[in-house]
């Protein structure tokens, strides 16, 4: 049944993204008993909404069934989701714009306005980046004007806020984040240089700025486990509106990043775009569709195998972290090297002691039962996308 609850879930996609009419073969597949399944597919992507408003327009939701209860009901939240991101976005703008804190909306904020519909591109929150010399007077202005509440966490690059409705803000000084030092960080430091001009202090970035961002982050969330779907169909809507330019491939060359980002455009085309699978796209499909939108313990276990070379050295990299490394998660650590060991023990505490307790656990058993074929399949699939 799995090929053909993927077959729908893609030809769905297709329907509502571009009006693909899906073939008879797959219309006759989609049965009331495969409905649940593909419910829980499109559910770990966040695109149960389109699925549902595609099978909906197809006629393809009994009435008076649990599916149609459960598959209508996402679309539901999903514009209500919307509308309540929309607003709060407005007075985070309106707000740091009366504060003259010049500021650049991130991810789906940008992106939904590419889609058919807003709606249609769901977020689970929302970002807005800051310069650093600003960040401080823009987190205290959110707290006291609009009475955002401030999560203190451990992170190098932004900081966590929830609106009196419980919408969450990631704030951001940096587009660099913890535990990662790659070639595309130089990039994304001199974001501040690539952006449109505005006689506002709301900025946007250059096409192939915005493009590159994209990759770097759909790179960071498959290199621990997988990206999801959903980050495909923003690349098939960015390609529309024209961002793939020959200065953003100079930009991802620059970055290291041109190989995985053709791959993900070819991918997004297979599956959105409707033209043939590849033996490429179809390796980068069994890695990420059922893993969700926020990873796979698995594939994150076989990929840090792949990358350090072994059980072992995973698991002794995830005991000791390298002073640069630990340095971007603790930034009082930075010109106090002497404090290393401190900041080691620090961070075992946290994980061990910590809400990422759980996580570490599964990890560790992961790492125990990791299977040598799903290892080198990623290994493969890393080498493939030059990652």
């Amino acid at each position: 049944m799995q090929p053909t609850v993927e077959k729908a879930f893609f030809a769905l996609l297709r329907f509502e993204i571009n009006g693909t009419q899906p073939s008879d073969d797959v219309k006759n597949a989609i049965t009331p008993e495969i409905l649940p399944i593909l419910f829980q597919l499109s559910k770990r992507h966040d695109l149960v909404h389109l699925v549902g408003d595609a099978l909906d327009k197809m006629g393809l939701l009994p009435e008076g069934t649990k599916a149609r209860e459960h598959f209508l009901q996402e679309r539901y939240l999903a514009l209500y989701r919307y509308e309540q991101l929309r607003h709060e976005l407005e007075q985070i703008c309106d707000t740091l714009e009366r504060a003259r804190i010049p500021f650049i909306p991130l991810k789906g904020s940008v992106l939904r306005q590419y889609y058919p519909e807003p709606w249609m591109r769901t977020s689970c929150d929302i970002d807005v980046l800051v310069d650093k010399s600003n960040f401080e007077n823009a987190k205290q202005i959110l707290v006291c004007d609009l009475r955002y509440r401030v999560q203190e966490i451990d992170s190098s690059h932004d900081v966590s806020l929830y609106a009196p409705s419980g919408v969450h803000l990631e704030l951001h000084h940096s587009l660099v984040e913890q535990d990662r030092a790659q070639d595309s960080d130089a990039i994304l430091q001199n974001v501040w240089e690539n952006v449109v001009e505005s006689t506002s202090y709301q900025k946007a970035m250059t096409d192939e700025m915005f493009y590159f961002y994209h990759i770097a982050h759909m790179v960071k969330h498959f290199e621990i486990g997988g990206c999801g779907v959903r980050p495909f169909l923003d690349i098939y809507f960015l390609q529309q509106r024209g961002c793939c330019s020959q200065a953003c491939e100079r930009l991802l060359q620059r970055g290291g990043l041109l190989t995985f980002a053709r791959a993900a455009e070819e991918a997004a085309n297979v599956w959105i775009g409707g033209v043939a699978q590849t033996q490429l796209s179809k390796d980068i499909q069994d890695y990420i569709l059922y893993a969700g939108m926020y990873a796979d313990t698995k594939n994150r276990v076989a990929v840090q195998h792949a990358k350090k070379g072994g059980r072992f050295k995973y698991l002794w990299s995830r005991v000791l972290l390298p002073y640069g490394q630990l340095a971007l998660q603790y930034p009082n650590l930075e010109k106090r090297k002497y404090l290393l060991p401190f900041y080691q023990v620090k961070r075992w505490l946290r994980l061990l002691l910590g809400r990422d307790a759980k996580n570490v656990s599964r990890q560790l058993r992961a790492n125990v039962s990791a299977q040598d074929d799903r290892k080198e399949r990623v290994a493969k699939l890393l080498k493939d996308l030059d990652l």
